[in-house]
Parts: structure tokens; sequence; C-alpha cells
């Protein structure tokens, strides 16, 4: 079922060589739920296929993604759209308490109900959401993190349920859009590889010549393959 609150720290352990986190989801639920309680725990680099949504209750956290930074305190939230790389790291802002709840969804249960669900972009700021979607999604993270920590048979239909209210709120007030199809990776792939390595030595002075050798191009060929242009969104539907 769901992994033991006090053996969340044991998550993000099988990262494919294109740093695809191989998550084992829980059977019968459309999403792997954790609780972070440990101050300085390091997210490595990765991504998945699925939407992930981090809420933090106590503390928070640096995390990256892509080329954004984001800061998270008590109350914040952290919406990462699906083959989007990530990384983080917890931080105890008081007394030493964090308690963060993040719930990554599997895109392979998602899809089958809503299709193409893997091709939307998600944003606190999108145009759709109100203060009263933004309160509900602060409320159902919380809930599912409570629902977490105190398992019993009965809390796992409810916990079920709150997951679906969850996708349910994140997909009709949360979009911002779609990605372009060849964004959308499936198996192993350089291009993930890449941002992977830069996420993971983002500190070090690199070059393009320096990151072309070590994946085995010259700098040149390297060039024209950050170069390459992405299609236009179009609509998943």
């Amino acid at each position: 079922m769901l992994q033991n609150p006090k053996e969340a720290h044991q998550y993000n352990t099988v990262i494919s060589p294109d740093f695809l986190e191989e998550d084992i989801y829980p059977e019968g639920y459309p999403g792997l739920v954790i609780v972070h309680y440990d101050n300085d725990e390091l997210v490595s680099a990765h991504w998945h296929q699925g939407l992930e949504v981090i809420h933090t209750i106590h503390g928070g956290g640096s995390f990256q993604v892509e080329d954004q930074h984001y800061m998270l305190r008590d109350n914040d939230n952290l919406l990462i759209s699906p083959y989007k790389m990530h990384q983080g790291r917890t931080v105890s802002h008081s007394k030493g308490l964090v308690k963060i709840i993040s719930v990554t969804f599997n895109n392979e249960v998602v899809g089958r109900i809503y299709p193409f669900a893997d091709r939307f972009l998600f944003s606190l700021s999108s145009p759709h959401a109100n203060m009263q979607d933004r309160k509900n999604l602060d409320q159902l993270m919380i809930g599912i993190g409570s629902l977490y920590e105190y398992q019993n048979t009965a809390s796992a239909f409810l916990l079920n349920a709150t997951l679906y209210q969850l996708l349910h709120l994140l997909y009709t007030r949360f979009t911002i859009g779609v990605r372009p199809p060849e964004s959308i990776r499936s198996g192993r792939n350089v291009t993930r590889q890449i941002l992977g390595y830069l996420a993971n030595h983002h500190t070090e002075n690199l070059t393009e010549r320096t990151v072309a050798a070590y994946f085995g191009y010259s700098r040149e060929h390297f060039s024209r393959l950050s170069e390459r242009p992405l299609a236009p969104p179009s609509s998943p539907i």
C-alpha cells in the first residue's frame, strides 16, 4: 500500500540514466503520497510523466524546476508539470520543524481516465483559478497529508477520493496550456540526460564545449541540438 510515513526518505531511489524517476506507485491509487519530515533532505534531479504537487505545512524548501527557482515557506504550494526536470532540498525555517506533502500522480492510471493528461502545463497563477480555488488546493493537500499519516482501512477510501478531487481541481482550474508533442518522452533520451546533468552540476563553471564532450558530441553538433526549434503547441484533444 502506501509508504510508512517514517520510511518516506526511501523514495526517489530508482532513477534511470536519463533521470526518469521510476517510482513504484501504490496499487489502487492514482498517485504516490510522501510526507517529508527531515531538514536538509536532498531530492535529486529527476522527472516523471505525471503531475506533481507540493504543499508545505511547516518549514519549506528550495526547489528548481527546469530553469526556474522557487523558495517555499509555510503554506506554500508548487505545481510541477509532467516531464519537467526538477530537484530540491527541504529547509527548516523555525524550531527545526519540517512537514512537506508531495503527491506525484501515476500517468498510466490518470491517462486511462483522461487521455493526454500528461500534455497539460500547470501554474498556480492560472487565469482560470481564483482565491477560492487556491484555498481548496490547500485544504485538499492538508487533507491528503492527514489521511496519509493516520492510515486505516476506512481512510484508504477517503484518501483515494481526495486524490481524485485534487486531480479534478488541478485539471479544471490550474492548467495554462499544453506542451508541444515533440517534448513528450516515454523512453530514455539524451535531452533528459543533458538537463539532468546540468541540474546536478549547476554550481560548476560549465562550458558548452565541456558538456558536449561529456556526452560525446562535438561543440558544433551540440549547438545544433540545443538550437533545434520546437513545433508550436497544439490542442491535445
